[in-house]
């Protein structure tokens, strides 16, 4: 998974390019540790897990729409690409991140496919693994509660589950 050209810096930041501030990642871990701590008075054995955004296909074609990442998603990971899945350990303040894998002929189309260790880098949280190791690590964590998020969306009467 490649960033996008102009919409990102180097490890440590986050910026959308020309006419939007540098964010540094050092908000999105201030953001988690401050939802731990509201979470650690009401459940604390428990794993947050939120569903990032996904990449929409544009009708029968090979193209999406332009994605847009899901804002809970910023505000606690920082991370702008699509397919994620981000969890935070209640009783620890671990985070993790959970990134698509794809396959090495991807970087045909998509040029050189960004490390796990690039991801940690680049979004400053504890650990990082593939969407499908997911299961595997919620199980290793074994926690008692897996905290998710509804949204529910009033103008239109649709609902996202986490």
């Amino acid at each position: 998974m490649a960033p996008v050209k102009g919409t990102s810096l180097p490890d440590g930041k986050l910026w959308m390019g020309p006419g939007t501030l540098e964010v540094p990642t050092a908000l999105f871990a201030l953001n988690r540790k401050r939802l731990v701590e509201k979470l650690q008075g009401v459940k604390k054995d428990a794993i947050v897990l939120l569903q990032g955004g996904s990449e929409l296909p544009f009708y029968d074609t090979d193209v999406t729409y332009v994605f847009r990442q899901e804002s809970y998603f910023i505000w606690c990971f920082g991370t702008t690409e699509a397919g994620c899945y981000g969890a935070i350990d209640v009783s620890t303040g671990d985070s993790y991140l959970f990134v698509p894998r794809f396959p090495a002929e991807y970087a045909v189309w998509m040029g050189p496919l960004v490390s796990l260790t690039a991801f940690k880098n680049k979004y400053d949280v504890t650990h990082v693994y593939y969407v499908d190791q997911l299961d595997e690590i919620l199980q290793k964590i074994n926690r008692g509660s897996l905290l998710t998020l509804v949204c529910n969306f009033n103008n239109t009467g649709t609902q996202k589950k986490n």
